[in-house]
Formats: C-alpha cells, sequence, structure tokens
C-alpha cells in the first residue's frame, strides 16, 4: 500500500520521501525517480529521518514471525509508531494505516463471543491506542485510517482477484454479490492523506471506505472481463 501511495501522491504534485529498512528495498524505488531514506523506525537513532517531513504516513508493520517472540514483534510495531511521533516536528501531521479488522467482531460476525479476538484485530485496536497516547503527550496531530480491503493498480488482492478471474466465465462468492465490500481504493486513500495534510478534517480516527459503497458486484466488474458473470 505504501509503495503505490508513494506514486499517487506524486502523481498529485506531493513531494514524497520514501523511508525503507534497507538498499534492498529501495532499490525498485530509486529506480522509479524516489529518493529514500534507508531507516529503521523501531530504532531511535534512525527515526531522525523524518524530523523535516510535514506529514508523516506510517504504512510499516511487522508481521508475526515464527522467528520473532510475539512480544518483541509487539515491541517493534510500538516503537515504529512511538518514534515516528517523538520525531516528527511539532506542527507535522502522522497518519497511521491500520485496519477495518480493528472493528473486530462488529465487522466480522464470524468471530464467536467465546473465542478470542484474532492477533491481527487486537493488536490494530493497540497500535492505534499507541498512536494517539503518543500525540496527546507530545501535543502532536494523530489519524488513524481503518482502511477497508484496499485494492489499486498494483494491490495483492486486485492481482489475485484477476488471476481468479482469468480465463473464467463464473466465479463464487462466499457472500452475496449484492453485499457491500468495504473495498477502498488507494486513490481514496491518497485523497484521504491529501486532505489531512491540509487540516480540511479534525484529526482522530476514520474508517476508509468508498462511499457510496461498491458491491461485490460491483468490484469484481471492474477488474473482469465483460463476458463473465457471478
Amino acid at each position: 500500500v505504501g509503495t503505490e501511495l508513494c506514486f499517487l501522491l506524486r502523481k498529485r504534485k506531493e513531494i514524497v520521501i520514501p523511508i525503507v529498512r534497507n538498499s534492498i528495498g529501495a532499490a525498485f524505488l530509486n529506480k522509479q525517480g524516489f529518493s529514500c531514506r534507508i531507516a529503521d523506525m523501531s530504532r531511535k537513532e534512525d527515526a531522525s529521518v523524518v524530523a523535516d517531513a510535514d506529514v508523516i504516513v506510517i504504512a510499516a508493520y511487522m508481521w508475526p514471525d515464527l522467528k520473532i517472540p510475539v512480544k518483541q514483534n509487539k515491541r517493534i510495531n510500538e516503537l515504529i509508531v512511538q518514534n515516528a511521533v517523538a520525531s516528527a516536528q511539532q506542527k507535522a501531521v502522522v497518519i497511521y494505516l491500520s485496519s477495518i479488522r480493528a472493528f473486530a467482531r462488529k465487522i466480522d460476525r464470524t468471530i464467536s463471543p467465546f473465542e478470542l479476538i484474532p492477533y491481527y484485530d487486537k493488536e490494530k485496536q493497540h497500535l492505534e491506542h499507541i498512536l494517539f497516547s503518543a500525540c496527546r503527550k507530545q501535543g502532536k496531530i494523530g489519524y488513524a485510517f481503518r482502511l477497508g480491503h484496499v485494492f489499486g493498480k498494483n494491490q495483492a488482492s486486485t492481482q489475485q482477484l484477476r488471476e481468479e478471474l482469468q480465463g473464467k466465465q463464473q466465479i463464487y462468492l462466499q457472500v452475496s454479490r449484492n453485499k457491500p465490500s468495504n473495498v477502498v481504493h488507494t486513490v481514496t486513500l491518497a485523497e484521504a492523506v491529501v486532505k489531512c495534510a491540509r487540516g480540511e478534517v479534525k484529526q482522530g480516527m476514520y474508517t476508509l471506505v468508498n462511499q457510496p459503497q461498491w458491491t461485490w458486484e460491483e468490484v469484481i466488474a471492474q477488474y473482469s472481463s465483460p463476458s463473465a458473470h457471478i
């Protein structure tokens, strides 16, 4: 999501500086004309690379790794958010890309009241709290975007759907084709970032899905051949 967001914001004539963990990760973006900065935002000494930014978008997330204990994994995510806020200049806008999965049972009726909230859902809730707590203590401006299913030109979800549709005249869905999809397109995300940067909306938490809501039938129609049906 962060990579595609870089291109969309640059297209809007914004100055975009990607922050990546290593030179391998920076290779593609540098080749595309971006001036990347190499830094590990979980390290306090590296986080100063964002000190001159007007807007900081936290798109990084350390996925649970069997090689790293869960507590350590959780601490890395906390530090990414805390260091970004601490290193931001006082008038900077800090945006954290969360997920609608943070709604947990409110959006996923398959989660039983008798079972624990999934790790990812709970972790996103926790990191939202970390963001707003740090912003309040330091008097910084913070936003959390609970993103819907992200679709865009280069998104994995888009590619997966195209592969599923390839050469097929009919596909089967686990939901009604007329059901709202909770999809957000990357262009919508770019617009939201710009609005927050300009101070056009109050700081806080926002659910980001396209409005009016797209149904799954409309999403599939967007990425399938005219002859495909559901």
